[in-house]
């Protein structure tokens, strides 16, 4: 009997310790669980809220991080869980400027400001190169190059490669059969039009006349010989393109207001593919977008067109005398497709699939956001690689929406040239209008200068994100100065 309740005993002792085991178990996962969600205890009000995971990055890294008044005890890069609400972020670190943003954490998300650039207080400075004079520049796609043209009348491009610790220029001088010689007593005048995607090759347009023009492809490298792209299509052309899918390809409009596709190697030339075109752009890889000019109705169209389809897809139609800006274009975010139109003060932007332009279907799409601007829309995109950004020009204002906080920032910042947004990076953009190079976070705070009195003609951070450029006057012309981006 006594062995009998000796065993039921432990048997119970057992039982129980097991069960306070498996709930402590099940309390600790749980636990982990909304931690990892980011919940945590208010120990002010004794509630459990949920946050919100921050995650910090700086180019340098090893900026200290102070999240409000309080400093984190790891640098950058680091991460924490925030409260729900609005905080203030700092990075800092010996030998650099600040970095300041107010932001918002939402519960349960995670927010990145893995972007912070950090300028050195005392940079090292170098004239790279110095010309007689520059009437024009380019930085290529890739931010490896940078080309320049020495003067409007001079046909030859001087390339200058970004990365490089010692970037030695290269001249390529254009042969005078490349090109028609000008009309006599005209000064032919030469402009950069654009680089192919992979850097190696650019778009010279060549004025020799009086409502004379020409376009040519020239290969910076000199292995192939320049093609003067106007006299092998016989066709007058008025805006180019390469393609982002081959440098072999081009897509032009022509002065009949036609879109039509060029292939440099077969010098074949397309049917037209858009008719009565007033512009067009290439979104990506495989698809051109378009605005129309005003037809007899004073109607007029923005759409877009894929490659291999048979015809284009008209997104939006306007009633107006084609006075008013009208724009359209495509992107895609983490596998979701985008569109944004804008109509003179007016963009809006859509969510949902973007169909080949000729298929059957009719596209489903919600509205993210709408919104107005204080003039008409001058430039709008995405931004490039990651296409998380809409970037509108209205004058000299900047609208910044962000797909991935659904945030709309606005800034005032001089227009550069064209009035477009000039990206050093995926989060940056700079400026050169008001005579100093000043580089800005995407929505326009933590304006940086990196120098003063510089030549309004593009700046860039190197694609290595070692160097920063820019053009300056210098008494004997203009230079082509580099800054470090990290301190001695």
């Amino acid at each position: 009997m006594y062995h009998s309740k000796n065993i039921r005993k432990k048997r119970a002792q057992l039982f129980f310790v097991y069960g306070l085991m498996a709930v402590a178990v099940v309390v600790t996962v749980v636990a982990l669980v909304l931690v990892m969600l980011g919940y945590r205890f208010n120990r002010y009000d004794g509630t459990i809220e949920q946050g919100g995971l921050v995650q910090f990055d700086s180019k340098p890294s090893g900026a200290t991080v102070m999240l409000d008044d309080i400093t984190l005890a790891n640098r950058t890069a680091s991460k924490v869980t925030a409260q729900t609400g609005s905080h203030t972020i700092t990075m800092t670190k010996d030998g650099y400027t600040s970095w300041r943003k107010d932001v918002m954490v939402q519960p349960g998300s995670v927010l990145w400001l893995n972007y912070a650039l950090l300028l050195p207080t005392k940079p090292t400075i170098k004239t790279v190169a110095t010309f007689p004079a520059v009437a024009d520049a380019i930085v290529s796609p890739d931010r490896k190059y940078v080309a320049a043209l020495p003067g409007a009348n001079d046909p030859s491009i001087i390339v200058t490669p970004l990365n490089a610790d010692e970037a030695t220029p290269t001249r390529v001088t254009l042969a005078l059969l490349d090109y028609t010689a000008p009309d006599e007593g005209f000064q032919q005048v030469f402009d950069l039009v654009g680089w192919d995607f992979d850097g190696r090759y650019m778009l010279v347009r060549h004025v020799y006349g009086e409502a004379k023009e020409e376009y040519l492809s020239v290969d910076l490298r000199g292995a192939e010989p320049v093609r003067n792209i106007s006299k092998s299509l016989g066709v007058d052309i008025r805006a180019v393109e390469y393609s982002l899918a081959s440098s072999n390809t081009l897509y032009l409009l022509t002065a009949t207001h036609e879109v039509r596709r060029a292939d440099l190697s077969a010098t074949t030339l397309s049917g037209p593919l858009i008719t009565n075109v007033e512009s067009f752009a290439q979104s990506d890889r495989s698809t051109v977008t378009y605005t129309t000019l005003a037809n007899e109705a004073m109607q007029r169209s923005v759409g877009y067109l894929t490659s291999g389809a048979a015809k284009p897809r008209v997104a939006r139609t306007y009633t107006d005398e084609g006075a008013v800006p009208a724009w359209f274009r495509t992107g895609t975010y983490y596998g979701q497709d985008y569109t944004v139109t804008a109509h003179g003060t007016t963009i809006e932007i859509l969510r949902g699939d973007v169909p080949s332009s000729d298929a059957s279907t009719t596209p489903q799409s919600v509205q993210v956001a709408k919104y107005d601007c204080p003039s008409n829309v001058t430039y709008v995109d995405f931004s490039p690689v990651l296409d998380r950004f809409v970037v509108a020009r209205c004058g000299n204002d900047v609208a910044t929406y962000d797909l991935e906080t659904r945030q709309l920032a606005r800034a005032t910042i001089p227009a550069d040239q064209g009035k477009s947004v000039q990206w050093i990076d995926r989060f940056h953009w700079s400026s050169t209008a008001s005579g100093s190079f000043d580089f800005y976070d995407f929505d326009g705070t933590n304006r940086q200068t990196v120098a003063s009195g510089v030549s309004v003609l593009p700046a860039t951070l190197s694609e290595n994100n070692k160097y920063y450029y820019h053009f300056a006057p210098q008494p004997t012309g203009v230079a082509l100065v580099r800054t470090k981006a990290l301190a001695d």
